[in-house]
Formats: C-alpha cells, sequence, structure tokens
C-alpha cells in the first residue's frame, strides 16, 4: 500500500511538472468556416511563408475552394459572382510569382471587399440586406482580426465595439408588423468610419512595407519596428482532429493484466505521448503531440496540413512551418507511420538511417518539431511507453506469418501470389523482403524505384523494408491489405 501510494503521488507529480513547464496546449477547436476569398487569402499567408514557395498551391488557393470549404467554387469564381473587384492584379503577381506584389494585392483585395460590403450595409433600404452585408463585412475583417489583435489590442477592442453598434443599428423589421424600428443612419456612419479609416490606413494603402514574414499585422506595426509574436495558426482546410472513432490500442503490458500505475515509467511516456508541452512552436501552441498524428499507435487518416500535407494521414516533418532550422528545403510529405509492434520493427526511419528508437525519438522532438532537449528520464520514458505497442491480433494469421484455414479463398490466392517470383523483382517474391516468418520485413533497405533520384547519379531511393500489417478481425483481409508501406519517416 505505501508502495502503490508512493506511486500515485510519483506519477502526480511528473504530471504537473508537464503541465506545468510551459504553456497550457491548445485544445483543437472547429474553425467556424470561412468565406472563399478570405479562406483564399489566410491559405496564401501560410503557403507564403514555405520555403520553398507552393506557387501552384498559391494559385490552387484562389480558384478551388479550399479543402472542407462549405463553398462549391474557388475564391475567383465567387467574386465575378458576388463582387465588382477585378482579381487581374493579384493574377498577375501569382504569374510572375512576386511575393510581395502577391501579399500587397491579396491584401487589398480583402479590404476593398470590406468596404464594397459596407457599402451595401450603408446603401440598403431594408435592416435585412443591411444586416446581412454588415455579417459578410465582418467575416471578411476576420481575416485581418488576430493581426490586430496582436498588434494593438486596445484598437481591436474599439473596432470590436463598432462592429456591435454598425450592426445594433441597421434596425428591425420586427414579427409580424411589431417591433419594427428604423436604421440609426448617424450611429451606422461613426461606427463605419472607426472600422473604414483602420482598414484605410493599414490594409488600403498603395505601397506596403517589405514583408519577411507574411500575416495580417497591420502596416502601422509592421513600420513601427517592435517585436510583435503572431501567435501560429493553421490555414483554412486543416484538420489536426482524432479519428473518430479512435482507432483500436493493444498495450503489452494490458494484455498481460498490468496495471498502468504498477508501470511509473511507461505512465509517463504515456503522457509524454499525449502533451504537446515536448514540442517547440508552432506545434505546441497549436496542441500538436506524439497521438495527434498516431492515435492510439495507429495512423490519424484525417489529419491534414494545407502545404504541408499531399493526402490526409501525410505531414511533411522536414518543412518551414514546424522548424525553420530542420528545413530540407524540398516538399517531401510522406505518409504518417503506424507506430504498432514498434519494438519489432527496427531500423527506424524512412530509409533506416536510426539504428536506435531513441536516437529516432530525439530527432522527431528536437529537430522535426522544434522541441526543447528532452531529459534522459523523458527519452526513457516515451521508449518504455512506445516499445508497448503491439500489433492487433488476427486469428488468420500465425504467428510466422502464414494463413491459417479461417482465411478466406481470396487471402489464400493473395498469398500464393506474395511467395511467387516475378522477373520484374529480379526473379524474388515479395516474402523475399516482407518475410512473413520475420514480422513481414528483412531489415535492409532496398532501391525499388519509388523514389525520384535528387539529381543525376543520386542513390537516394534505398528505403528500409517496412512491416506489413494486418487489419483487425472480422474484416476479410487480402494480402494488398496485410502488406501496407509504414514505416516510421
Amino acid at each position: 500500500m505505501v508502495i502503490r501510494n508512493f506511486l500515485g503521488v510519483l506519477l502526480a507529480t511528473l504530471a504537473s511538472v508537464l503541465v506545468l513547464s510551459g504553456p497550457a496546449a491548445a485544445t483543437p477547436a472547429k474553425e467556424t468556416p470561412w468565406l472563399p476569398e478570405a479562406g483564399a487569402y489566410r491559405l496564401t499567408l501560410f503557403l507564403g511563408n514555405l520555403e520553398p514557395l507552393p506557387w501552384d498551391d498559391i494559385e490552387t488557393a484562389w480558384r478551388e475552394p479550399y479543402r472542407g470549404s462549405e463553398f462549391s467554387i474557388g475564391a475567383l469564381a465567387w467574386l465575378d459572382r458576388e463582387s465588382d473587384i477585378d482579381a487581374a492584379q493579384l493574377l498577375n503577381a501569382i504569374t510572375h510569382e512576386d511575393r510581395q506584389a502577391v501579399f500587397a494585392e491579396a491584401t487589398r483585395l480583402i479590404a476593398l471587399r470590406i468596404e464594397e460590403e459596407l457599402n451595401r450595409a450603408v446603401a440598403a433600404e431594408d435592416p435585412a440586406h443591411a444586416q446581412q452585408a454588415v455579417r459578410t463585412a465582418r467575416e471578411l475583417y476576420r481575416a485581418f482580426a488576430d493581426g490586430i489583435a496582436t498588434a494593438e489590442p486596445d484598437v481591436a477592442r474599439q473596432i470590436g465595439l463598432a462592429w456591435l453598434e454598425l450592426n445594433s443599428s441597421t434596425g428591425s423589421a420586427g414579427v409580424l408588423g411589431a417591433g419594427v424600428t428604423s436604421a440609426d443612419r448617424d450611429t451606422m456612419a461613426a461606427a463605419r468610419r472607426v472600422i473604414s479609416g483602420y482598414i484605410a490606413e493599414n490594409y488600403l494603402i498603395a505601397d506596403f512595407a517589405p514583408r519577411q514574414t507574411l500575416s495580417a499585422l497591420p502596416e502601422t506595426a509592421i513600420l513601427s519596428g517592435r517585436a510583435i509574436e503572431v501567435p501560429p495558426s493553421l490555414p483554412p482546410g486543416s484538420d489536426i482532429f482524432d479519428q473518430d472513432p479512435l482507432p483500436r490500442l493493444v498495450l503489452n503490458f494490458e494484455e498481460q493484466g498490468i496495471d498502468e500505475t504498477d508501470l511509473p515509467l511507461v505512465a509517463y511516456g504515456d503522457m509524454l505521448f499525449d502533451s504537446a508541452q515536448i514540442f517547440g512552436s508552432p506545434a505546441r501552441d497549436l496542441g500538436l503531440a506524439c497521438s495527434t498524428c498516431h492515435n492510439r499507435s495507429d495512423v490519424n487518416q484525417r489529419l491534414f496540413i494545407p502545404g504541408a500535407s499531399h493526402q490526409p494521414g501525410a505531414i511533411d516533418v522536414d518543412g518551414a512551418f514546424f522548424n525553420p532550422i530542420f528545413n530540407d528545403r524540398r516538399s517531401d510529405p510522406l505518409d504518417i507511420p503506424s507506430l504498432r509492434g514498434l519494438r519489432f520493427t527496427g531500423p527506424y526511419g524512412r530509409d533506416g538511417r536510426f539504428a536506435s528508437l531513441r536516437d529516432f525519438t530525439r530527432n522527431v522532438v528536437v529537430n522535426e518539431f522544434g522541441g526543447a532537449e528532452p531529459t534522459p528520464f523523458m527519452m526513457d520514458a516515451l521508449v518504455a511507453y512506445m516499445l508497448e505497442f503491439d500489433f492487433l491480433p488476427n486469428s488468420m494469421l500465425t504467428p510466422d506469418g502464414q494463413l491459417t484455414e479461417s482465411a478466406p479463398e481470396a487471402a489464400q490466392r493473395g498469398e500464393a501470389i506474395f511467395n511467387t517470383p516475378f522477373a520484374g523483382l529480379g526473379d524474388r517474391s515479395c516474402a523475399s523482403c516482407h518475410m512473413p516468418d520475420a514480422n513481414f520485413l528483412d531489415r535492409q533497405a532496398h532501391d525499388i524505384g519509388s523514389v525520384a533520384p535528387a539529381y543525376e547519379g543520386a542513390r537516394a531511393g534505398a528505403l528500409d523494408t517496412p512491416p506489413c500489417s494486418a487489419p483487425p478481425i472480422p474484416r476479410p483481409i487480402s494480402m494488398t491489405d496485410r502488406c501496407r508501406p509504414w514505416r516510421l519517416s
């Protein structure tokens, strides 16, 4: 009992140290949908800070709706339908790959759209149309709002009050003829002056100061020379939420009936795995943890960040966003690997460059996500926890990777193909590298032509043989299902 109480106190202390070691991690929350042009603008700011700059993605951001948008058309088509503003100058800047000009034209476009909607609100003859125009203008203003709030919080509050006054002074049509109120034109004009004056001074200017980092900070703040730390944010279309339902987690100690409270090192590793505090900004500030990408030791198949993901469930961890110092200046997102059976799948890394799981994990924390150097005890704990991740049990497979009699006929045909040598594989079979009796791997690296060489004569295509993963029962499996190229990136 004394030992158990001591362990409980130890875990509570470790948890408090972990939580208090830095600012509280953010909890991801569903984002309010963006209007097409505002969404395209925020995507432009995000993509414009990547190196190399993905110009095709910036053009796509304006021509197509962002991923998950509630609108079926892109920003340019939306402008053609809803606005009189010409986007030709913006498109010209994108064509010429002029980063500063793109920022300036995109910023002015959003500012002009706000003014366009405010003009409609003031000119509207009935409250319903006036209120709709005010709502649209305020949704567009949202593209600048966090920059203003960061640089000049007092001004942000004044503008916020102006939006409230503007909306409340548009009048009301009442209900069934009762409660009709006329628009207060003087109050509307006064509130509009507060908003428009600030927009004109900061976002509708002819020449913007050069931007090393693209952001929605107002021009007056940039010219002041003050050091302003802009809170990190993800662009529209991002998804860092966990899968629903979460994947099944099989832990070696739990299967043996051991309680995690009796394994304080593993328990601490569990907390670290779920904590954003071990990473640096922006991952820490956005609430990203190991478990964000690796839901319950598996792959988060929905995770997506524009400019860093080529598809859901993939991420470029050595790009410019998470740790600019570690940026390899190549757009090379990799599929997030499953961590199931981790203790069996070394060496680690896409090309097997890390023989040690400890070295690989430190590289993720410090280099990829810019975290502080973990203490030896933290590394011990993380590794101890991850080594408990097990493959999912599958009654259709024997321990040496052979199919049982319960496997369907399609899986048996697949097994025969899996073991058949092919001339295109140098008279080898799939099983030559993915050895069934060795967790479907051979612990070697092979160049099968799946990686384009970085330069003529480069030998960069040798990849560590990944293990094969069997999906859980009762879903019927084929050999294609069983052999999935997942490897720690």
